[in-house]
C-alpha cells in the first residue's frame, strides 16, 4: 500500500512539474509574442485570425476584436486582397514556401507607410492542426533609404551620362560635320543644275533628295545627343537592343577610327524585344563600348578588335544576352569582384563609376551584367535582360558557354 502511495505522489509531482513547466513556457511565449518588436499574428488554414499582438494591431490599423475575429487578408488593402488570398492557396497546396508582400497603407488618420509582411506554415502534428504564422513590420524607412539611393544613383547616372558626352564630343562634331559638309556641297551642285542654260530639274531634284536625307542625318545626331543629356522620369517602352547597338556604334564611328579600332558585329535578327528605358541602356551599351576602346589603346602587337553580339537568352524565359568583346590586356583574376565597386579603376584617369552605375541601370531592368576575362586577349562584357523586368536579379545569370552565337562576320577597319 505505502509503495501504491509512493508511486501515486510521484506521478502527482510530475504532472504538477509538467504542468509547472507548461504554464512557464506558455508564460515565456506569451511575453515575447506580447512584446515582440514586429508585428505576430496566427491564424488558421483559411486566414481567420486566432491571435495577434498589438504591434500586429497597430501597424495593420485594425481594432483588436477585428484582428482576432478577422482575416489575414482583410489588413491589406483591397486591392491587393485577391493576389494574397491566391498565394496562400499556393503555400497550403506546397508550391511556395512562404508569403512575402511589401504593402502601402494609406488611411484618412494616419499617414502612409510601407509594411512587409511575411506569412509561412507551421505544419500539425497529431494534437494539433497546421496554422499560419505571421510577421509584420514597418518598412517605410527602409523604403524611403531606398528611394534616396535610388535616387542618388539617378543623380551619378545624369552626370556619367554628360561625362560620356563630353569624352564623344569630338566625335560628335565629326558626325556632324560630315552631312553638313554634304549639304553644302550638294546644295552649290543644284543651284549649278538650276543655272545652266537649260536647267537640269531632274538632276536638281535628285540632288534636293540628297541634301534632304543629309539633313535628316544632322537632326538624328542631335536628337539622339539631346536625349542623352536629358533628366527625368524613365521612359519604358519597348526597346530593340539591336537598334541601341546601330545607333550607338554610329555615334562612336568616328571614335573608333581615331583609336584605331576595328568593330565586328553579330546582331541576331530573331533577338525579342524588350520593355526598358532606352536612353539609359544606351548610355549602358556606350559606357562598355568606350571602355573597351579605351582597354586597347596599349595594344600594338595584335589588331584592336571589337566584337558586339546579341542573341536571345537560352532556356524557356524570354530574355536576350549582348556580349561586348574587346583584344586588349584584360585584368587580373582577383580583379574581376572589384570591377562593379564604386570609385574602384583601372583608368589613370577613370572615375571608377562607369561600370557601377551601368550595374545599377541593369539591375533596374531586372537583368544582370558580367565581366569574363577571355581565354587569349582581353576582356567579355555580358549584358542579361529580360523581356519583362519583374524585380531585381530577376534573370538568372550565364556563364561559360551558354551563350553560343553565330560565328563573327568581320568588318572591314573603319579609317
Amino acid at each position: 500500500m505505502q509503495k501504491v502511495s509512493a508511486a501515486l505522489r510521484t506521478e502527482v509531482s510530475q504532472r504538477e512539474q509538467a504542468e509547472h513547466e507548461r504554464r512557464v513556457a506558455e508564460l515565456r511565449w506569451r511575453a515575447v509574442f506580447d512584446n515582440a518588436v514586429v508585428g505576430m499574428a496566427l491564424a488558421d488554414e483559411d486566414g481567420g485570425i486566432i491571435a495577434s499582438n498589438q504591434r500586429f494591431v497597430d501597424l495593420a490599423e485594425a481594432q483588436p476584436s477585428a484582428a482576432r475575429g478577422g482575416r489575414l487578408a482583410g489588413c491589406l488593402p483591397e486591392s491587393r486582397r485577391a493576389e494574397f488570398e491566391t498565394r496562400l492557396a499556393e503555400l497550403l497546396a506546397g508550391r511556395r514556401q512562404r508569403i512575402e508582400m511589401e504593402i502601402l497603407r494609406q488611411t484618412a488618420t494616419a499617414s502612409p507607410a510601407w509594411l512587409h509582411m511575411h506569412v509561412a506554415l507551421v505544419a500539425g502534428t497529431p494534437e494539433f492542426p497546421r496554422f499560419l504564422i505571421a510577421f509584420c513590420e514597418d518598412a517605410t524607412e527602409r523604403k524611403r533609404t531606398e528611394e534616396a539611393l535610388l535616387a542618388a544613383r539617378s543623380n551619378l547616372a545624369h552626370a556619367a551620362r554628360l561625362t560620356t558626352i563630353g569624352e564623344l564630343t569630338a566625335s560628335i562634331a565629326h558626325e556632324l560635320n560630315q552631312p553638313l559638309s554634304a549639304i553644302v556641297t550638294n546644295g552649290n551642285a543644284c543651284l549649278r543644275w538650276l543655272g545652266a542654260g537649260t536647267p537640269n530639274l531632274r538632276e536638281a531634284g535628285n540632288t534636293l533628295n540628297w541634301i534632304m536625307r543629309d539633313a535628316r542625318r544632322a537632326s538624328e545626331v542631335i536628337a539622339r545627343i539631346r536625349a542623352m543629356m536629358r533628366k527625368g522620369e524613365a521612359n519604358w517602352e519597348p526597346v530593340s537592343f539591336n537598334d541601341i547597338v546601330r545607333e550607338g556604334l554610329e555615334m562612336m564611328r568616328s571614335e573608333f577610327a581615331r583609336r584605331n579600332v576595328a568593330v565586328s558585329t553579330e546582331l541576331d535578327p530573331l533577338l525579342p524585344t524588350i520593355q526598358g528605358e532606352g536612353i539609359q541602356l544606351q548610355q549602358v551599351f556606350l559606357n562598355l563600348a568606350l571602355n573597351a576602346a579605351e582597354a586597347m589603346a596599349t595594344v600594338d602587337s595584335r589588331p584592336r578588335q571589337l566584337s558586339i553580339r546579341t542573341a536571345p537568352q537560352a532556356g524557356e524565359e524570354c530574355g536576350i544576352v549582348v556580349e561586348v568583346r574587346d583584344s586588349g590586356p584584360g585584368i587580373a583574376e582577383d580583379e574581376l569582384d572589384k570591377l562593379f565597386t564604386a570609385f574602384y579603376t583601372t583608368k589613370t584617369e577613370g572615375t571608377g563609376l562607369g561600370l557601377w552605375i551601368s550595374q545599377s541601370i541593369v539591375e533596374s531592368h531586372s537583368g544582370k551584367l558580367l565581366a569574363l576575362r577571355n581565354p587569349q586577349h582581353g576582356m567579355s562584357f555580358r549584358l542579361l535582360l529580360p523581356c519583362e523586368p519583374v524585380s531585381p536579379h530577376g534573370i538568372s545569370a550565364i556563364a561559360g558557354d551558354d551563350f553560343a552565337a553565330p560565328a563573327v562576320k568581320q568588318m572591314p577597319r573603319m579609317v
